[in-house]
């Protein structure tokens, strides 16, 4: 085989695997969230006596975890599209086929994934917001209509 023949097994792999790489640093991230929200939890249990507050906030943590979950599994999905098409455009150059239609269709697949995953990480940073909001409502460091009880910015 000549360096030829291997630039040309190599060159469909390079956009790919850095999008492994990108979607991996999200996935990172992700996971960092999920733990922080698993630790609140386990945080909040441990104080005994649970107020209404905390129970608001269990119940946004445990759809914050939900909604992170579904953003790894969509994000790992995309990643495993991702490592296939390469895996699978390897073998099909090796045996002189063409790759177009796998190509597009794990391409596809995995941009697809991302876009969910992205939307469900958008959704835990919404969740993640309202309930800061509550707690500081809670705590009367704001007030129902978003600035502090004495109508100005809280600075802390």
């Amino acid at each position: 085989m000549t360096i030829e023949a291997v630039d040309q097994l190599l060159a469909p792999a390079i956009a790919p695997v850095a999008l492994i790489s990108g979607v991996g640093l999200l996935i990172l991230s992700m996971t960092n969230r999920f733990g922080r929200v698993a630790d609140r939890v386990r945080e909040i249990g441990q104080a005994g006596f649970l107020e209404e507050l905390d129970r608001k906030q269990i119940e946004v943590l445990y759809r914050r975890a939900t909604a992170l979950r579904s953003a790894v599994v969509f994000a790992t999905v995309s990643v495993l599209a991702v490592a296939w098409l390469i895996v699978g455009n390897f073998l099909l150059l090796l045996l002189g086929r063409r790759t177009g239609w796998l190509t597009v269709a794990l391409f596809t697949l995995s941009l697809g994934c991302l876009i969910l995953s992205l939307c469900f990480f958008l959704y835990d940073v919404g969740l993640s917001l309202r309930a800061l909001r509550w707690e500081l409502v809670g705590r009367n460091l704001l007030s129902r209509r978003g600035s502090s009880s004495n109508g100005r910015a809280v600075r802390r």
